[in-house]
């Protein structure tokens, strides 16, 4: 009975390894630290890659940690930019990447701590974070 068991464990466990890699992904990003001139916009180069076999629908979140009066965060995306709201979704073709850009527009001097979160809709536990920082003199 428990070799029966540990077999069935053994195999659950292989089922849902394989099944994970169909929603494989990778984000990469540049420099995570900026400083710049009170005023100035701040911009993070991001790539998002589907490593997958098929396409997937990811959600992107960006997390203020630390966030001066005045300041605001855009999300670019081949040249469209808009407002970040508290989740955006973006779709990538099996294979395909996507280029971002996340912005900062300072107006007063200080410092800026962001969150930026990326996951596929389908597991949500597959949240990958990078920390950006802007400072404004």
């Amino acid at each position: 009975m428990t070799k029966i068991f540990l077999i069935l464990v053994i195999t659950a466990a292989l089922i849902w390894a394989e099944g994970e890699d169909d929603i494989g992904f990778s984000i990469s990003a540049g420099n995570t630290m900026q400083s710049t001139t009170a005023g100035e916009t701040v911009h993070f180069k991001i790539t998002l890659v589907n490593s997958s076999s098929s396409g997937a629908i990811y959600t992107l979140k960006t997390i203020p940690v630390k966030s001066p009066s005045g300041w605001s965060t855009m999300i670019c995306q081949g040249g469209v930019c808009s407002p970040v709201s508290e989740m955006q979704t973006t779709e990538v073709p099996a294979g395909g990447s996507l280029a971002l850009e996340f912005s900062v527009i300072t107006e007063e001097a200080g410092k800026g701590i962001y969150r930026f979160q990326v996951f596929p809709q389908s597991s949500p536990a597959k949240t990958r974070t990078y920390k950006f920082t802007v400072t404004a003199e």
